[in-house]
């Protein structure tokens, strides 16, 4: 990979629009209705996702918060090194074997202590 500094130069540009009330009101109700939909969404994803966890551990499986920011390391280290199934949900990483839940405990705690020094 090769990193290339330039300069750049941004221009001053004037921007001219006309606004009326009704197009105000227009927005402002589009907006509501958006915002609404994505905490609706947000909401009921939020719901599934806890019942899919009590689901999984009334099953046997391991809920184990997860401590550290999720990430492509993360989640490449648990391909490689899981035995059997996991979930990702949230805060949480679910394991259906214990052996696993402690392998990632010992794994992802340990790098979160040596990531805070």
């Amino acid at each position: 990979m090769k990193i290339i500094k330039t300069t750049v130069n941004a221009k001053t540009r004037k921007l001219n629009a006309t606004w009326t009330v009704e197009k105000s009101q227009d927005l402002e109700h589009h907006i509501s209705d958006e915002l609404a939909r994505i905490l609706q969404e947000e909401i009921e994803k939020e719901i599934v996702e806890e019942i899919t966890g009590n689901t999984l551990v009334e099953q046997g499986w391991t809920k184990v918060p997860i401590t550290v920011w999720q990430n492509v390391d993360m989640d490449r280290w648990l391909e490689e090194n899981m035995t059997n199934e996991y979930k990702h949900l949230k805060k949480y990483a679910y394991f259906k074997s214990s052996a696993d839940a402690t392998l990632y405990i010992l794994k992802w705690a340990s790098d979160e202590t040596t990531r805070s020094f």
